[in-house]
């Protein structure tokens, strides 16, 4: 049987190869845009492959680098805790101070010596450990970013309160040395906020849990109080009212 159709070639074709021929030579264009369609779809699967190894790739890296960080957050934490466990030390002697003052009606060189020599010591506020906790917000999630942001503004604050109250600490009249304890309380808060803002940054940069936990109760907080020879009734109470310490704008000090 001969073939209806007849294609020009070098070789003698089957009649069903003649046809498939003509078909395709008839639909060049479709046949184009067919095969850029697949080629197109190929790429794209390629591509998104690609991005999501890259993302996989940039997620791991992120991961270590955060656990990374962490690892060196611990000493960074430490050192903050001994900070703040510092400032409420100073602050107990000033408290200490304090009695004595209200306690003397004579102010002589004696006691002038032995008081200044009480409040020596003032803490240094350990600005490279800030430095380390302020690079791990870039590798944080929004949510311990943000508790992050929120410590960090929190401990400027209480060092510049805390820097302003030493500042006043002592004055000198005609009568002798007079102590300021307007805001001794709210100090002692402050510190001890920033004692337990590390207690919870501490939990999170040893894995101990997966977000930063929130900030202690304040019966937790009087507790801590007891540990570190702050526990008289009038601070516990004010710090039962007063807690948490407030952030940043220093409201309820």
């Amino acid at each position: 049987m001969s073939c209806s159709i007849r294609v020009k070639s070098f070789v003698d074709l089957p009649c069903w190869l003649n046809h498939v021929l003509l078909w395709l030579h008839e639909q060049q264009a479709l046949v184009s845009g067919i095969l850029a369609l697949v080629v197109g779809l190929g790429t794209v699967l390629m591509l998104r492959r690609q991005i999501s190894f890259d993302q996989r790739h940039r997620s791991t890296e992120r991961r270590l680098e955060l656990l990374s960080l962490k690892a060196a957050a611990t000493v960074a934490v430490s050192e903050v805790f001994r900070y703040s466990e510092d400032c409420l030390g100073y602050l107990s002697k000033t408290m200490t101070v304090d009695g004595k003052l209200h306690g003397e009606d004579i102010f002589d060189a004696e006691f002038d010596a032995g008081l200044k020599s009480d409040v020596e010591g003032i803490p240094v506020y350990p600005t490279s450990a800030f430095d380390l906790l302020a690079e791990l917000i870039k590798y944080s999630d929004e949510c311990d970013a943000a508790a992050l942001h929120e410590i960090i503004s929190f401990a400027q604050v209480q060092r510049s309160t805390f820097s302003r109250f030493v500042s006043v600490l002592l004055g000198v009249d005609d009568s002798g040395l007079v102590l300021h304890t307007g805001n001794l309380y709210s100090e002692i808060r402050d510190a001890l906020g920033l004692r337990q803002h590390m207690a919870r940054l501490f939990d999170w940069s040893r894995v101990r849990s997966e977000h930063i936990p929130p900030i202690c109760e304040s019966e937790q907080a009087a507790d801590a109080l007891n540990w570190i020879g702050l526990g008289r009734e009038e601070v516990v109470d004010y710090i039962s009212e007063h807690w948490p310490p407030r952030n940043p704008s220093g409201a309820g000090r």
